[in-house]
């Protein structure tokens, strides 16, 4: 599933700039539902008014659009995404029929 991969790669970048490097990855099966779970540790918070940042990097046109491109297919697959910050963690909670 390549919005898994974005999620994970999303966490993976962000981790290269704290100085604790810690990833939460949790997955489970709740009947036709898969329910996934990512954190990685932030020190300052991240999120714009409880909404996505822009993306930091230099090429703004070809980066940046990922998260949503994840939001669309959970929302496809009648699924529901939770993105929130919680004590120094980016949190990433998606609930979506299993395919």
């Amino acid at each position: 599933m390549r919005s898994f991969g974005n999620i994970m790669d999303n966490a993976i970048e962000a981790e290269k700039n704290e100085p604790q490097k810690e990833i939460r990855l949790s997955l489970e099966s709740k009947g036709a539902y898969l329910h996934i779970t990512v954190q990685n540790r932030i020190k300052v918070p991240v999120l714009v008014d409880g909404k996505l940042p822009n993306t930091t990097k230099r090429d703004k046109r070809n980066h940046g659009l990922g998260m949503y491109s994840v939001m669309e297919t959970v929302t496809q697959n009648n699924g529901a995404i939770n993105i929130y910050e919680k004590d120094g963690w980016l949190i990433v909670d998606v609930l979506m029929l299993s395919q």
